[in-house]
């Protein structure tokens, strides 16, 4: 944890001044699909939400993507590899890259996965520590 915060502090995107409305915790767990078309309906559970930066959110949604098969941090939230009509890593940065009208790549990227898996890691920290004390 140490190292990756020192590594974080020491690569803070030199172009990291837009500020939108983000959700926190944007996973595949916290949408609603249509039950025959493939489009989301609703995005549940927006008690994280805050303003920042937007790819901190698309950051956080990919995350399982990088995660070895076998990992499951919550019940939910295992990787997403190799799952039928889950889009491609490639696939949704092109999705979300056309609806923002971002035309080139997304040079900050490693940045915001990195303090995407330092957030699940402090996350994952305090949910020992409450198992820990029986409070969980």
């Amino acid at each position: 944890m140490n190292e990756l915060s020192a590594w974080l502090m020491s690569n803070l995107p030199a172009d990291d001044q837009e500020v939108t409305l983000v959700h926190g915790d944007f996973r595949v767990d916290n949408l609603v699909f249509h039950p025959t078309e493939a489009r989301v309906l609703a995005v549940l559970d927006w008690e994280l939400s805050t303003t920042g930066q937007p790819l901190a959110d698309l950051a956080y949604f990919l995350m399982p993507h990088y995660w070895p098969l076998g990992l499951n941090i919550l019940s939910s939230m295992g990787s997403l590899k190799g799952i039928e009509g889950i889009p491609t890593v490639d696939d949704l940065i092109s999705v979300y890259r056309r609806c923002r009208g971002i035309p080139s790549t997304l040079p900050s990227l490693n940045f915001y996965l990195a303090l995407s898996l330092f957030k699940m890691a402090g996350i994952a920290q305090v949910l020992v520590a409450l198992a820990c004390m029986g409070n969980l």
